[in-house]
């Protein structure tokens, strides 16, 4: 990863980013083969099923080929994560309460709320990150300027 983060993002929050992108890939390449293995499915269902898997894994290769091809400094590798971040946060806020209230066994409930977690977690997680890596960082002692001062 090419256009990492600076110096001052430490510990667990630098790879908070990294983890996201892994973790939809592994959770929602799993997705294409419960659906469309399911006999209780038409042909239509099987396809608006994977269409957020679509969303997912092309946000997430997106954001890793951006990181490994991107110039240092570069703002895309950023700018998709963030957009990961939040379709994963506004995909469970959606999604995690119509599946609690429909008649699903309990473990397919535990499930489901494990993962959204997971995935809102992972993804505030790597918005905080990506908050503190967009920040310029100066030198301690750098002058302050005028135009450091309106931002």
């Amino acid at each position: 990863m090419r256009a990492g983060p600076p110096e001052g993002v430490t510990g667990p929050l630098r790879l908070a980013p990294a983890a996201l992108v892994a973790w939809t890939i592994l959770t929602w390449v799993t997705r294409v083969p419960l659906a469309w293995g399911d006999p209780a499915l038409d042909a239509t269902a099987k396809v608006l099923a994977t269409l957020p898997v679509a969303v997912f894994v092309a946000l997430s290769l997106a954001t890793l080929v951006a990181w490994r091809r991107a110039a240092p400094g570069s703002t895309t590798p950023r700018r998709l994560a963030a957009a990961l971040a939040i379709w994963s946060i506004a995909y469970w806020a959606v999604r995690l309460p119509l599946i609690l209230v429909h008649d699903h066994p309990a473990a397919f409930l535990v499930v489901h709320a494990v993962l959204a977690t997971v995935a809102v977690a992972l993804s505030a997680a790597a918005l905080v990150a990506l908050s503190r890596w967009s920040r310029p960082t100066a030198p301690a002692d750098a002058p302050v300027t005028e135009a450091a001062l309106r931002g």
